[in-house]
């Protein structure tokens, strides 16, 4: 461990934090998106005040030298900053500073929480405001920062006292959504759910994707390896790692839920049963990670914020819905006792993990209830037991090693919803379970749950339907599934092609976020480009499953001004911008698709590189070739008023290639579970 000592900011290592003397602050902060003073750089100025007698404090940053001066005043002679006292180009190190963070706070004497964009004021109404909003209390990293040690001091930007976190704790409380009791240290943050904990880093974000889970690991006691590089698997590790070592079963309960509010509300079950070899090839229109028992990032948590959730066993006497464990009824002022027959067979087991090649082995009390397949997961609200709805990998029940798939989508059709819903509310009674007024009785099974999909960029990209298929015209560049991937919007292709027509390739950019369910569909072909449309050749019908038909001439890229076309969904709340410019390597067959993406779900201005600008003849090619599409569109609407009207078959190809029909339905986002209204889009130049 490196400290820095305060009246010189010289950097000093410790072999351990016991040997410090006095013990040491500790600094809590945000970097500047502009970069941070780094170990390496310290060393430099160190090295160069030696030679010129000089004191290094004097030339460090501003931050840095503002943090050595309050930890002086305040009579520590040592401090830690992470930016300055981790050797990151050491792997070593670096791995295990994270795996230590959570103990270095913890022990650390003082915590300065520095908040660089709340100003001082001279009253406390008026620097609340920017308290509240404060970026700060949005980070990952700083979630830990808060909760280890037990005095943290909050300083505005010019280092001016705020409060300390006893003293705010109310108000922390109502911005992170942690219980003011774990702040002021009166409940452990050990003795609370896996879930709960889970959601306090549900709306706060990382710089690096695999920090989502680094950023954790004291939170939930875990030690292991970093592997910057990894992506998304780190926190699949994570969760892995937690089931290791804890029963505590409501780390499977996130995702949507069904609750008994909607018990006689009617409700349809789509359910796929996918193979073990298609789970890399999921359904394009379908989020793969929520087949999955874990989830695929904190986010995933929000919706545990909508009703408290407990490991029943863990639950105390009073506070538990009924007993269960020899705890429990010890317990109990009541007097109430458990049965002498536990309620899914003889005695009174626990659940049980194994982390195997075929997912995760669990030993869990199950059900078939009307069709479905119900696993009780020992979790509790605070009026239901609480079951995750599951689907079998092969629908063969003769399988002596079932392995199973978390929800299946539900549809409501009274309220016009469809949901993907992972997780049923049981009944307060574990003797009479019920799902959906049904009651039923459970056994213990051994059974597996597929754990996550498996995440390889490589396959995500060399899987891709232009990198596979011929006769595309079409290209999308590598930089624009970084972008997209940047916003959690993750790449899938498929091909379909018709009886008589020409290859059309599907590309689903979608989120794996349970919460927002944000998809965006593109359907490029021969002579076509729009988005969630059918496809139309021109000698007959052809008909992509799940996609409405195309309209022209608006969903022909040659027909639109300057290849450009602008698409919005949602009354303007989405926008997309799509347009295309000649390959350098192909130009006279392939074109490249360039997208700008602004919605409100999203930053405002996500950077992307400037479009490759058309030519002057391609412009007025494109201009010339919609007036003509146009004037022949005008002229077979006309001829169709006079002319016999058309058999069966006629109307119909005639209804799908009517742009009068169909243009209103070129866009369509999927957000949520609500339907979202189509909007019309007219042709523009790019803005």
């Amino acid at each position: 461990m490196w400290l820095l000592q305060t009246t010189t900011a010289t950097l000093t290592q410790f072999a351990d934090i016991s040997a410090v003397p006095g013990g040491y602050a500790i600094l809590s902060h945000t970097w500047k998106r502009s970069g941070e003073q780094s170990f390496r750089e310290l060393q430099d100025i160190i090295r160069r005040c030696k030679k010129d007698d000089s004191n290094a404090r004097d030339h460090v940053s501003e931050k840095i030298e503002s943090c050595c001066i309050q930890a002086e005043k305040d009579g520590y002679e040592w401090v830690w900053i992470d930016t300055c006292c981790i050797d990151k180009d050491s792997s070593t190190e670096l791995s295990e500073a994270i795996n230590s963070m959570f103990t270095w706070y913890l022990h650390a004497e003082v915590c300065y929480a520095y908040l660089s964009d709340v100003p001082s004021r001279d009253h406390p109404r008026d620097w609340l405001y920017d308290f509240i909003r404060a970026r700060w209390h949005s980070r990952g990293w700083t979630l830990q920062e808060l909760l280890a040690p037990a005095l943290v001091v909050f300083f505005s930007a010019d280092w001016e006292v705020i409060g300390t976190k006893d003293e705010l704790a109310n108000i922390l409380s109502v911005i992170t959504a942690i219980p003011s009791s774990v702040l002021t240290r009166q409940t452990s943050i050990f003795s609370l759910p896996i879930a709960t904990r889970m959601t306090w880093a549900a709306h706060r974000e990382t710089t690096r994707i695999e920090d989502e889970a680094y950023c954790l690991l004291g939170i939930f006691d875990i030690n292991m390896p970093t592997l910057y590089g990894e992506g998304a698997r780190a926190f699949y590790r994570l969760q892995q790692e937690i089931a290791k070592q804890s029963p505590d079963t409501t780390l499977f309960a996130w995702g949507d839920r069904h609750t008994d509010r909607e018990d006689k509300i009617e409700m349809k079950v789509e359910v796929d049963h996918l193979s073990a070899e298609s789970s890399r090839d999921l359904n394009i229109w379908e989020d793969a990670s929520k087949h999955f028992l874990f989830a695929p990032s904190p986010r995933n948590f929000r919706y545990v914020l909508g009703a408290s959730m407990s490991f029943t066993p863990r639950v105390s006497g009073q506070a538990v819905l009924q007993p269960y464990t020899v705890a429990h009824c010890s317990d109990r002022e009541d007097g109430k006792t458990r049965s002498a027959v536990g309620p899914f067979g003889p005695g009174y087991d626990l659940p049980s993990f194994e982390m195997t090649n075929l997912g995760m082995k669990c030993c869990l009390p199950l059900a078939e209830v009307n069709g479905h397949t119900i696993a009780v997961l020992f979790c509790e609200t605070n009026r239901d037991h609480v079951g995750l709805l599951l689907n079998p990998v092969s629908p063969d029940h003769a399988c002596s090693r079932q392995t199973y798939h978390v929800g299946a989508r539900c549809s409501f059709p009274s309220k016009y919803t469809k949901r993907y819903i992972r997780v049923v509310h049981l009944g307060a009674d574990f003797h009479n379970l019920s799902f959906r007024g049904t009651t039923f009785r459970a056994a213990w099974r051994e059974f597996y749950i597929a754990t996550a999909p498996p995440i390889a960029s490589a396959h995500s990209i060399l899987g891709l339907a232009s990198d596979r298929v011929p006769g595309i015209p079409f290209r999308i560049p590598r930089w624009l599934f970084r972008v997209f991937t940047g916003l959690e919007l993750f790449p899938e292709s498929t091909i379909t092609t018709g009886a008589d027509g020409p290859p059309v390739k599907v590309v689903r950019f979608a989120n794996t976020n349970n919460f927002v369910n944000t998809t965006m569909i593109l359907v490029l072909g021969t002579l076509r480009a729009f988005l969630d449309m059918s496809v139309t050749n021109h000698s007959g019908a052809v008909r992509a499953d799940g996609l409405g038909a195309h309209a022209c001439p608006d969903d022909h890229v040659a027909f639109w001004p300057g290849w450009t076309r602008e698409f919005e969904a949602s009354h303007g709340v989405h926008h997309v911008r799509l347009s295309f410019s000649r390959c350098p390597h192909d130009p006279a067959a392939t074109r490249v698709l360039h997208a700008e993406l602004r919605t409100a779900l999203y930053p405002a201005s996500v950077v992307v590189p400037p479009r490759v600008p058309l030519s002057a003849e391609d412009r007025a090619a494109s201009e010339r070739s919609r007036e003509e599409k146009l004037g022949s569109t005008r002229a077979m609407e006309e001829a169709s008023v006079t002319s016999t009207p058309p058999a069966e078959g006629g109307r119909k190809r005639a209804r799908e290639d009517d742009p009068g029909d169909d243009t209103r339905r070129a866009t369509r986002f999927r957000s949520g579970s609500s339907p979202v209204p189509d909007a019309s889009q007219d042709p523009g130049e790019s803005r």
